[in-house]
């Protein structure tokens, strides 16, 4: 319905905290009976500055008409606990919901104060009655699923230490004898079995260190894992997938299904349980390449002989046993997560398809569903049987929502928890525009404009440059960023989607090897001519904004350029050498520039924005976290010192706790 003019001027501008009060929502889970969905909503606490997590459960009531109808009647809280809950799982039978938290077992506060503060599973019958916790794992629980009895269910969890060791390492930390050893070995995994009702973890298998994620077959007779062996997040590059049996008796085995270089992740078992799937690089070895879908079959002898009982699906012949896999489909762009549907027999994929996504069914031919490909999707989850779908969708004029589809009816929201901050405040109007860079090729933004936008009339211009580089400015409310808040206070706001980024294609995605600060540098500055060519930006009034590789492009812009009054550094790159040598996934720099500095020296050199430091002539705020293990804050510091002894105006914020970017909502 449309507003008035009077309902229009009574909304509220927008603030950062405003924007912070958005319910964020994730996890999605389906029940079994397809009518309603368990989820995960988190709310900021400005009082201790956290975000409050829990479970809430969305079910589907009768169609109505009614368009006043109470937006949350549909919607109840399932979880309370302080500490937080999250990751739920239904059981196979729709009984119980499980979860992972942190909470005290009955509310009490425990003697082992380490042992709170691991994850464990809890249960909670949906037929009444409190939750209670499943798992006493000492090193916490990692990830968990049921088996199909829905009576038990399998965890991973790292290895404990010995008593002994544990005991003195704790001794040894009281004395502040706390020295950490940068190759410490990383304890090894294991997957365990525990029932419902007895209680009694069951120990499976002790595999290594790497193991990231696993997926259980449907008949629960063996499972894939995904590892890298040694456990260091910088080692994706290795991953392989193993098969281990679960026989009811006698010892587990362990088979090498793929050693394939090349990062692979979110396995999934076809529902006849003979093929596995899983998202990976296109190109092996380059982790930016685009995230695309492989299968293979497991071969018959290494399945339990129940496995055989089912007949395989027919257009899934074609796939290579393992080890050989193969690409499920051609589909050239970005696949962000899928689903198995053993009522279709197919999958259903979200592809980030430039700044919106794409709903797919995928079988022997890749076939977009009609869902409109503007809109940005996230975390699809199906129901068991495959015959309902949900998502999280957000878009520029509204924050994010549950919306459910079962192939035969409309997609409509399943929830509306976001609906009153739609009715309070005034959202900027926001658009996808196209450009042409310095060489022809086409190039994506977004652009927000200012609240109270008159046309004919120029605006300062914020540049706000998204990371990655293979991320994507989406035409949603919240990405990368506060647009609406600087649109809200008579900015214009353009998020360019440069090559190197997500959404477009493969051969765009890997634009900018080797050409860091480039072709990408000269696409955002060409975005900037086309604002001021179509008499929308102030060339006098512009200032730029990023953070992690928008962090370095910013670095990167203001020392090949004087264009811009200031400067916002977020969490950059200001030398790659530095970047390199302590950040946790330096393997990054190895990809994009394609040697090791001692291989190449030159590379790292030129691509520096620290290089041209005495060129930096634009005041600038460098903002930092002091726990950022990826971009390390040694850059900001390089920056900063720089840029201070040449008398340049700047300023440098770290903020404790934060890792790479800002969490806290009294931070941001």
């Amino acid at each position: 319905m449309q507003k008035s003019p009077n309902e229009a001027t009574s909304k509220r501008r927008l603030t950062p905290r405003a924007l912070l009060e958005i319910k964020r929502l994730s996890c999605p889970q389906v029940h079994p009976d397809g009518h309603s969905v368990a989820f995960v909503l988190e709310e900021a606490d400005f009082e201790e500055s956290r975000w409050n997590r829990h479970i809430w459960l969305a079910e589907q009531g009768p169609p109505t008409e009614n368009e006043e109808e109470e937006p949350d009647e549909n919607v109840r809280q399932l979880t309370f606990a302080k500490e937080g809950e999250r990751e739920p799982r239904w059981s196979p039978d729709g009984r119980y919901l499980a979860f992972l938290s942190e909470r005290p077992e009955g509310g009490q506060e425990e003697d082992n104060e380490e042992e709170e503060r691991t994850a464990q599973i809890w249960i909670l019958p949906l037929e009444g009655g409190e939750a209670f916790r499943l798992t006493q794992a000492k090193e916490g629980v990692e990830s968990y699923a049921w088996f199909p009895d829905a009576e038990t269910i399998l965890f991973l969890t790292a290895e404990p230490r010995p008593e002994p060791i544990a005991n003195a390492k704790r001794d040894y930390q009281k004395q502040h004898i706390d020295a950490v050893e940068e190759t410490e070995p990383r304890p090894r995994k294991q997957f365990w079995r525990i029932h419902l009702k007895e209680r009694k973890p069951q120990l499976l298998f002790t595999a290594d260190p790497g193991v990231e994620s696993f997926a259980l077959s449907p008949d629960g007779t063996c499972l894939c894992y995904i590892t890298n062996r040694t456990g260091d997040p910088d080692d994706a590059h290795i991953a392989d997938i193993y098969l281990l049996t679960l026989p009811e008796e006698g010892e587990p085995t362990v088979h090498l299904l793929s050693d394939r270089e090349g990062g692979k992740y979110h396995l999934r078992w076809s529902p006849d349980g003979h093929v596995v799937t899983f998202l990976g690089w296109l190109d092996p070895k380059l982790s930016y390449s685009r995230e695309s879908l492989f299968g293979m079959r497991i071969p018959a002898a290494l399945l339990p002989p129940t496995a055989h009982s089912t007949q395989p699906l027919p257009w899934l012949n074609k796939l290579p046993e393992a080890p050989e896999y193969a690409l499920l489909t051609d589909y050239d762009f970005d696949l962000s997560c899928y689903e198995w549907s053993p009522k279709e027999a197919a999958i259903f994929a979200l592809a980030n398809v430039r700044t919106g996504s794409q709903l797919l069914r995928i079988d022997h031919a890749t076939t977009p569903l009609p869902a409109s490909s503007e809109v940005p999707r996230f975390e699809l989850a199906l129901q068991p049987e495959g015959g309902v779908m949900a998502w999280i969708e957000e878009s520029a004029q509204a924050p994010p929502e549950i919306y459910l589809y079962d192939l035969q009816s409309p997609i409509r929201p399943l929830t509306k928890l976001n609906a009153a901050f739609t009715e309070e405040y005034l959202l900027p109007k926001q658009e996808v525009v196209r450009w042409k860079s310095f060489d022809g090729l086409e190039i994506e933004g977004v652009l927000t404009y200012p609240l109270d936008y008159e046309e004919g009339k120029r605006y300062p211009l914020l540049l706000l440059i998204h990371g990655g580089p293979k991320g994507c400015s989406q035409n949603s409310l919240r990405s990368y960023g506060m647009h609406p808040v600087w649109a809200s206070e008579g900015y214009l706001v353009l998020r360019p989607n440069y090559r190197g980024s997500e959404g477009y294609g493969n051969a765009f995605a890997i634009a900018n090897r080797r050409d860091l600060g480039g072709g990408d540098y000269q696409d955002i500055m060409a975005g900037v001519e086309w604002c001021i060519a179509e008499g929308l930006a102030d060339p006098e009034r512009m200032g730029v904004m990023g953070g992690s590789y928008g962090g370095y492009m910013t670095n990167w812009i203001i020392a090949h350029t004087n264009r811009f009054k200031a400067a916002i550094s977020l969490f950059g790159i200001f030398h790659l050498q530095t970047d390199f040598s302590n950040s946790s996934y330096s393997r990054w720099d190895y990809e994009y520039l394609g040697a090791y500095y001692w291989e190449d020296p030159e590379i790292y050199r030129r691509l520096s924005p620290g290089t041209y430091a005495d060129r930096i002539q634009t005041p600038t705020l460098i903002i930092h976290g002091e726990e950022d293990d990826n971009t390390f804050i040694s850059n900001s510091k390089e920056m900063y010192q720089a840029l201070k002894h040449r008398k340049v105006p700047v300023q440098f914020v770290r903020y404790p706790r934060e890792g790479h970017g800002l969490d806290e909502p009294n931070h941001r």
